[in-house]
């Protein structure tokens, strides 16, 4: 019996023009591919980073809160001269907007007492802003608590003891690129004392409790703020006039800053006094 055969059918290769084609479609999709691998990183770099800096910042607000519940007042209410639990003292000029000072059984050397001056302050310099801590022991020449009340903590002082600078190694130093920085009292039935407190006009007590806040910027944001003195200003005008971190972030979310906004995010910290 004689086997069937059936013709080969002829082969057909791709065309020039079939393989510019596809040659096309394949860089297209190499090129898309490749944009949205590098907005994914992006995101997630952006996302990694501001993460970090706010475990960052809420390290550094409990660290101010166990230093802020050791906070001293005088015992007897009479007198006013004694220790004070100040914020935004009127004796710091606005070139230190949102500061918190007080006195506290904190200090290191305990040769001339356990007792120190501490606070913290934002300092801005040439484009960028720092969160400094503000220490002075009692036995040193600027603890001015008992012979100088009225003042024991003034601009030049800040300048001395936490400049913050190089050239002085950076001495007073606490949290880097945070642009805001609210500390808000409150009273016992949730009232809050709007901008300042001051324990000796209100009895020589302790709030109730505090809000201690920060507004933080990640590196690349930084970066941008510093070499822009249009968004360096417009940043420590938005944390000179925002009332808490909420407030802050909001003004920031405007087309001229979102070069910065996104970078930015906030922590808030409460401190509850034991006397109340």
């Amino acid at each position: 019996m004689r086997a069937c055969s059936f013709p080969e059918s002829p082969r057909r290769g791709f065309t020039l023009v079939e393989l510019l084609v596809a040659i096309s479609i394949l860089l297209l999709m190499s090129v898309l591919l490749s944009g949205i691998s590098e907005q994914v990183t992006q995101i997630w770099t952006r996302g990694e980073s501001q993460n970090q800096h706010r475990v960052r910042a809420r390290v550094a607000l409990q660290l101010i809160g166990r230093e802020m519940k050791q906070a001293l007042v005088p015992l007897d209410a009479t007198n006013m001269k004694g220790f004070q639990f100040v914020i935004n003292s009127p004796t710091v000029s606005a070139g230190y907007p949102d500061s918190v000072f007080w006195q506290a059984a904190v200090a290191k050397d305990k040769s001339s007492g356990d007792i120190a001056e501490v606070g913290y302050f934002i300092r801005w310099t040439a484009g960028e802003a720092d969160l400094c801590r503000f220490y002075v022991p009692s036995g040193n020449s600027s603890y001015l608590i008992y012979n100088l009340p009225a003042a024991w903590v003034t601009d030049a002082l800040l300048e001395q003891v936490a400049p913050a600078t190089q050239a002085s190694s950076y001495q007073g130093l606490f949290l880097q690129n945070v642009v805001g920085f609210w500390v808000i009292a409150y009273a016992a039935n949730g009232t809050a004392y709007v901008g300042t407190y001051d324990s000796r006009t209100n009895g020589n007590l302790l709030p109730a409790y505090v809000d201690v806040s920060l507004a933080l910027l990640d590196d690349n944001s930084s970066a941008r703020m510093k070499n822009s003195a249009t968004l360096a200003a417009a940043v420590q005008k938005a944390g000179q006039s925002a009332a808490n971190a909420g407030a802050f972030l909001a003004l920031l979310d405007v087309p001229s800053l979102t070069a910065i906004s996104r970078g930015a995010s906030a922590a808030t910290f409460r401190v509850l006094f034991s006397d109340h």
